[in-house]
């Protein structure tokens, strides 16, 4: 039974690191797609994109989908690694 619970707690911080980790991602790719000029942010940024995109959750794939509709109306000519 100990086992067990060590596990979950351990399942639920992993789990809790990795929910932490993409609201610092989101916020980082939105600040980056507001700031429009800079080139090179931009390309780094829609790297990262397809984190969200090949996520199980469906929310998560929503953010991703949104990200790629921004980085594509600002930078146009940029492909997506991920497709």
């Amino acid at each position: 039974m100990h086992g067990r619970l060590d596990r979950l707690k351990s399942e639920s911080i992993c789990f809790f690191s990795w929910l932490v980790s993409l609201a610092v991602a989101y916020e980082c790719t939105r600040t980056i797609a507001s700031i429009y000029p800079d080139k090179d942010l931009i390309d780094k940024a829609a790297r990262c994109v397809g984190v969200f995109l090949v996520a199980k959750s469906n929310d998560i794939k929503y953010l991703g989908k949104w990200f790629k509709f921004c980085f594509s109306t600002i930078h146009h000519t940029r492909g997506f690694s991920h497709e």
